[in-house]
């Protein structure tokens, strides 16, 4: 990051200590950062800003459902880094209840698998669900796989 030409000088802090007195300045690590300038007139400048990594890939997804509920339904969103995704749903028997794989997820819209708590248009019974979920993580050919219970009420 750079503060600009326009500066006699700056003062980065980072969760209000001071880390830099540079012009340029490189973050090497999350939290709050503050960038504090003195233009050539003696004008004092402040800027903060939040730095947050994204490096890892997140999902946001329920933790309940309610059949044939479309407000109540397992939904994932996936963010931008994100490729592909497939989903699997067990009973506790361990018995493959649902499957879905989007090619194609779309960043803060949600997957095309959406489960609506039931099997074959019929209600699944009330209780505890597996669910994984494998996904790849763009430009990383790296495949993850997270596992979570669902909980199908009415």
């Amino acid at each position: 990051m750079e503060a600009g030409s326009d500066f006699i000088e700056s003062i980065w802090y980072k969760d209000e200590i001071e880390v830099s007195n540079s012009f340029v300045f490189s973050v090497e690590s999350e939290g709050a950062y503050t960038l504090k300038t003195i233009d050539r007139f003696g004008c004092e400048h402040i800027v903060q800003f939040e730095v947050e990594d994204k490096c890892r890939s997140t999902l946001r997804y329920p933790s309940a459902v309610v059949p044939n509920d479309p407000n109540k339904a397992f939904m994932i969103y996936p963010d931008n880094l994100i490729e592909w995704m497939e989903v699997l749903i067990q009973n506790r028997w361990g018995e493959l209840i649902y499957f879905c794989g989007d090619q194609h997820p779309q960043t803060g819209k949600p997957s095309t698998c959406i489960w609506d708590g039931t099997i074959n248009n019929r209600k699944v019974i009330n209780g505890s669900y597996m669910v994984q979920i494998r996904y790849g993580i763009k430009g990383q050919g790296e495949t993850v796989l997270e596992k979570c219970v669902i909980l199908v009420m009415d």
